[in-house]
């Protein structure tokens, strides 16, 4: 018999309990529906809906902030060692552009999904594409004269 269990804010059915285990796995939504056995065929959407379920939302941030207690890993832990990785002269070029890559997300310097809500008229909106960091500094110039340029036209 499917019986309830409580966790997180609510209580959770006994396949959303191992939804919440299986994400943790991997924070894949549509592998996790998978194993928890929810349909293959409908996994997907069925991940993104139970990750927008309040008490399962708080079950996986219960079960994150645990695992970080527990392992004693936070988020400047692993910032400091990223940097340390980066600077070390004895780690391969490879590894430390790794290292500066996932530095830069966490502190919000690469943005991964570009929403854009509005119009830009006679304009085309510019998403830099993976480039040598040197150019970074000269492509971003050019986006901001466009920008300048276009918002002195309206």
């Amino acid at each position: 018999m499917n019986e309830a269990r409580p966790h997180g804010l609510g209580i959770l059915s006994p396949k959303q309990a191992r939804f919440v285990q299986e994400y943790l796995i991997d924070s894949c939504a549509t592998q996790a529906a998978i194993r928890a056995e929810y349909s293959k065929k409908t996994a997907g959407s069925q991940g993104q809906r139970l990750l927008t379920n309040v008490d399962i939302a708080a079950a996986i941030a219960e079960a994150r902030a645990a695992l970080s207690e527990r392992t004693e890993i936070t988020a400047e832990r692993i910032c400091e060692k990223l940097w340390n990785i980066a600077i070390d002269p004895d780690e391969p070029g490879r590894t430390k552009v790794s290292a500066l890559v996932a530095l830069g997300r966490k502190v919000g310097m690469f943005v991964d999904k570009l929403e854009h809500s509005g119009k830009i008229d006679g304009g085309v909106l510019a998403v830099p594409m993976p480039v040598a960091l040197t150019d970074w500094n000269a492509m971003a110039a050019v986006q901001q004269a466009a920008l300048k340029k276009h918002a002195a036209s309206e």
